[in-house]
């Protein structure tokens, strides 16, 4: 296997995969999505109650996920059923 691909995969493999990204290919964010009251409440006892893959996935589940960042679609690839 050529070394660079060899670099590659170990890199995407690693941890903080994601964040070294955005070092390299920085992202602007500009548009943060109103939420309806029950979506926030929801949002912030499953936060407080450390229930992190319920929260993920109830984020989500939103018609439109709360802040517009072209990385969710990784999130929504890697969602489990």
């Amino acid at each position: 296997m050529n070394k660079w691909v060899e670099k590659s995969i170990n890199l995407a493999s690693s941890n903080g995969y994601l964040d070294k990204l955005t070092d390299v290919y920085p992202v602007n964010l500009s548009l943060i999505r109103s939420l309806k009251n029950e979506n926030i409440e929801e949002i912030k006892n499953l936060f407080q109650s450390k229930k992190i893959k319920k929260l993920i996935s109830f984020l989500l589940d939103l018609e439109k996920f709360p802040v517009d960042d072209p990385y969710v679609g990784f999130l929504e690839k890697i969602k489990s059923p």
